[in-house]
């Protein structure tokens, strides 16, 4: 007990003594015993019950016995963090920050969310821009500074680091989300459906991936209107988009031709009319089959970072799943009925989308 009461003392220091920069880690923690292993796999247990003050518990009997256990005050600043108890959670995180770990990333964004949350999100940037100089590499990191970037309105510094996050980590979801939901707001058309589509890769059944699906879809199914009246159809495509993540005017304007032909029913001529289902499929294999023709943006983030991905798909025969992957995050019963029906072609889709290296 009166080790577990001087490691809370000298947690209770470290407030006072907290600043915007953060110091490279000088010790090395101690990594748990099988057995506090097994208290702290309990305590993760609890936290994710929503228990948070019984995960204390077992985290803290961790720490009686180790204090340089790590894992055990990482843990412990995030069941104080998910208690909205902000100072604490900052205590435990700040004394997390003084030991080489593999888990250091992780310690470091949640300094930076507790001063983000405290209302001081200039500070959290000044904290997150010191930990990436500690870890360079962590796409945790990078994701979520351009969040709070993003909160600040700062949209190029945010889209900076989302790219960063992106290259550094091509399986992470939380980026290409991201990304495709600003490249959607700042009008980049094909870029957000790139991103948008490999988070879907990466996600499904979340809020997230619903968002996504409904924004994929609205982009894929957009660019031309019918007027009631007259029966003209009008074909929409923003010459003034922007071009600096590429010129991808061709494909914009292919997918409201598409659009266009599904609004005027010239599938009505066929024997038999497709559904909007595989009227979908057929639109999205139209766009990949563009990206992976497209050698006139290779050199841009999309061409380096998602079009050999789009490619491989071309090549192994995946967007049908993707697209069905797509629709049943919008509610579709029949996309979820194929999906059940080809179950082997999901898994192996799964598979390879997310061990899946762009570089």
């Amino acid at each position: 007990m009166k080790r577990a009461f001087l490691a809370i003392a000298i947690l209770a220091l470290a407030i006072p003594a907290f600043a915007q920069k953060i110091g490279k880690p000088t010790k090395d923690g101690k990594e748990p015993t099988p057995a506090q292993r097994e208290i702290i796999n309990e305590g993760i247990r609890l936290h994710e019950e929503k228990r948070y003050d019984e995960a204390i518990v077992q985290y803290n009997k961790v720490l009686a016995e180790s204090p340089d256990c790590v894992l055990a005050l990482y843990e412990v600043g995030y069941a104080y963090y998910a208690k909205k108890d902000l100072d604490n959670s900052l205590r435990y995180a700040l004394k997390a920050a003084e030991y080489r770990s593999d888990i250091l990333p992780r310690v470091y964004m949640m300094i930076a969310n507790v001063v983000d949350d405290k209302g001081e999100p200039e500070k959290a940037i000044k904290i997150y821009e010191e930990a990436i100089k500690q870890t360079p590499n962590s796409a945790l990191l990078r994701y979520n500074i351009a969040i709070t970037y993003f909160r600040l309105k700062k949209f190029k510094e945010a889209r900076a680091q989302a790219k960063k996050a992106v290259e550094l980590d091509f399986a992470y979801p939380s980026p290409h989300y991201i990304l495709a939901v600003h490249f959607s707001d700042s009008g980049y058309k094909v870029p957000s459906l790139l991103a948008g589509l490999r988070f879907l890769s990466l996600e499904a059944d979340t809020p997230r991936a619903k968002s996504a699906a409904a924004l994929i879809a609205q982009k894929l199914e957009s660019g031309a209107t019918k007027n009631k009246e007259s029966g003209n159809i009008n074909i929409f495509v923003d010459l003034n988009s922007p071009k600096d993540e590429g010129d991808f005017s061709t494909i914009d304007l292919i997918l409201s031709m598409r659009s266009a032909m599904r609004i005027g029913g010239d599938d009505e001529k066929d024997e038999k009319p497709k559904t909007r289902e595989e009227q979908f499929v057929d639109t999205l294999e139209m766009l990949v089959d563009s990206i992976a023709e497209d050698d006139e943006n290779g050199k841009t983030f999309s061409g380096k970072n998602y079009f050999a991905y789009f490619r491989e798909m071309k090549a192994k025969d995946y967007t049908k799943v993707l697209g069905h992957l797509v629709l049943a995050q919008i509610g579709s019963d029949t996309a979820m009925d194929w999906l059940a029906k080809n179950q082997q072609d999901l898994l192996a889709f799964w598979n390879w989308s997310k061990a899946f290296n762009s570089k």
